[in-house]
C-alpha cells in the first residue's frame, strides 16, 4: 500500500491554529487586564467619594468651632455700662452702711459739746451729759466707751467722775439691752447670682474672638506661664510653648504620635504639654479644633483614608488605556522601567525593544541629554561620526529621505559594524 502523501496545507494548518490560539489568547488577556485596571480606577474613585466625604466633615465641624467675631462697640458699652452701675450700687451702699456705723459708734459734733466744759457748759451739766448718754440703751457700746473716754480727758478732776465707769458697768451687769451697730450687710443670693452672672458675661466677652482664650482668666494664667516656661535641657525645645505649638502641628491628622517628634523626650514633654491646655482649656478660641474629640476623629479619618488611597495602584499611572497596553505589551514580552526611575525615559522607545534601532535610539536620547546638561554642542569626534555626517549632509542637500537603514547600509560599505555603527547612527540622529 503506497504512503499517503502529505498535503501542501497540512504544515500551513498548524501554523494557522497557532496564530488563531495566539490571537484568542491576547484578546482574552486584553479584556482581562481591561477589568483589572477598570477595577483600580473603581476602587480610587471609591476611596476618592470616602475621602472627599470625610473631608468635608472635617471642614464642617472645625467651621462650627470657629470663634465668634469679637463683640461690637455697641454691646461692650453696654456690658460695661451695665458692670459699672452695679459697682456704683455696692459703693454707694457700703458707703451709707459705713456711715450708719461711724454715725453709731462714734460721737457726734453736738455730743462732743455737750461732754466738753466750756463758759455756756459746766463741769457738772457735762458730767451729767456723759452719763445719761451712758445710760441711754440706744447708746451702742462703742459710742459709750467712746464717751467715757472722752469725758475723762475733758472732766479730769471733776467731783463724781467715778459715777461714768459705775453707770458703764451698771448697764453691763443688768443685762440692759444695748442698740448694736450696724454692720455691712452681705449679699443676698439674688444678688450674689446677678453679679456673678454678669462677670460671667464680661468674662466671655472679653475674651471672645480668635485669640481669646477658651478658659478665660484661668486659662490665660495657664497659657502665658507656658510661654515664660523654660523647657526641659533633654527636649530640642526653648520653651513650653514651642512644644504646645509642636503637639497641635502633630495632631493635624487627628493623633499625637511618636512618629511626629524627633525624640522620645520630645514626644512626651509635647504630650504633656498638649495634655495641660486641653484639661484646663488654656488655648485660643482659633486653636479650639485641636482639642475637640469630634474633629480629631473626623481628621484621623481623613488620614487613614489618604493612606489607603496612596496605596492604591490605580493611583500610579494617569492615563488607564495607556496602562491597559503597556500590561499587554509586557505580557508580551516588552519591559517597562517603574514610574519614578531615573530610566522611565526609556520606555519613549520600547516600541523598538528586540530589534537593532532600540540601542541607537536609546544612544541618541543619552547623546542630547549629556550635551544639554554640559552645556557643550554635539560635534563628530570619530572616523565614524565624520562618515554619518558627511553623509546626512548630502541627503539634506538632495532632499533625499534618511533612513537608519539607509545610514547602516553606508557604513557597511566602509566596513564599520557592530557597536560602533550603532554609536555612529545615534550620533547622526542626536546630531
Amino acid at each position: 500500500m503506497p504512503a499517503p502523501t502529505a498535503s501542501p496545507l497540512s504544515g500551513r494548518r498548524m501554523t494557522y491554529l497557532d496564530q488563531y490560539a495566539n490571537t484568542l489568547a491576547a484578546s482574552f488577556r486584553v479584556e482581562q487586564i481591561r477589568r483589572e485596571v477598570q477595577s483600580e480606577q473603581d476602587q480610587v474613585r471609591y476611596l476618592d467619594s470616602l475621602l472627599s466625604q470625610a473631608r468635608q466633615t472635617a471642614a464642617g465641624l472645625e467651621a462650627a468651632l470657629q470663634a465668634q467675631p469679637p463683640a461690637s462697640l455697641e454691646a461692650a458699652t453696654a456690658l460695661l455700662k451695665q458692670q459699672y452701675e452695679q459697682s456704683d450700687a455696692l459703693r454707694q451702699r457700703q458707703a451709707a452702711e459705713g456711715l450708719a456705723y461711724r454715725r453709731a459708734t462714734g460721737l457726734t459734733a453736738e455730743e462732743r459739746l455737750a461732754l466738753t466744759p466750756t463758759g455756756r457748759v459746766s463741769a457738772a451739766e457735762a458730767l451729767s451729759a456723759a452719763e445719761r448718754l451712758i445710760r441711754d440703751p440706744n447708746t451702742t457700746p462703742e459710742k459709750a466707751q467712746a464717751a467715757l473716754a472722752m469725758a475723762k480727758s475733758t472732766l479730769a478732776g471733776t467731783p463724781g467722775l467715778e459715777r461714768l465707769d459705775a453707770a458703764l458697768s451698771g448697764v453691763e451687769r443688768a443685762g440692759g439691752a444695748r442698740r448694736q451697730a450696724p454692720r455691712a450687710r452681705a449679699l443676698s443670693p439674688q444678688e450674689a447670682a446677678q453679679q456673678e452672672a454678669l462677670q460671667q458675661v464680661f468674662e466671655s466677652t472679653y475674651f471672645a474672638g480668635p485669640s481669646g482664650i477658651v478658659g478665660g482668666y484661668d486659662g490665660k494664667a495657664v497659657a502665658d506661664a507656658r510661654k515664660a516656661t523654660a523647657a526641659p535641657k533633654s527636649t530640642s525645645f526653648a520653651t513650653a510653648e514651642d512644644a504646645f505649638e509642636a503637639a497641635l502641628g502633630a495632631v493635624a491628622n487627628g493623633r499625637l504620635e511618636r512618629a511626629d517628634f524627633q525624640t522620645d523626650e520630645d514626644f512626651a514633654y509635647a504630650k504633656e504639654v498638649y495634655s495641660e491646655a486641653k484639661a484646663k482649656k488654656a488655648y485660643r478660641n482659633d486653636q479650639r479644633a485641636n482639642f475637640e474629640n469630634a474633629v480629631l476623629t473626623a481628621r484621623e479619618q481623613v488620614a487613614q483614608l489618604e493612606e489607603e488611597r496612596a496605596k492604591q495602584v490605580g493611583l500610579t499611572y494617569d492615563d488607564p488605556a495607556q496602562e491597559a497596553i503597556r500590561r499587554e505589551l509586557e505580557a508580551r514580552g516588552f519591559k517597562f522601567a517603574p514610574r519614578g526611575a531615573p530610566d522611565e525615559w526609556k520606555n519613549a522607545y520600547v516600541q523598538y525593544q528586540g530589534t537593532p534601532d532600540h540601542a541607537v535610539y536609546l544612544g541618541a536620547h543619552e547623546r542630547v541629554a549629556d550635551a544639554v546638561a554640559k552645556g557643550q554642542p554635539i560635534a563628530p569626534s570619530s572616523r565614524a561620526e565624520n562618515i554619518v555626517t558627511t553623509f546626512t549632509m548630502m541627503k539634506q542637500r538632495r532632499g533625499d529621505p534618511i533612513s537608519i537603514a539607509d545610514i547602516r547600509t553606508q557604513l557597511d560599505k566602509v566596513g564599520i559594524e557592530g557597536r560602533l555603527q550603532d554609536d555612529a547612527i545615534a550620533f547622526a540622529m542626536a546630531y
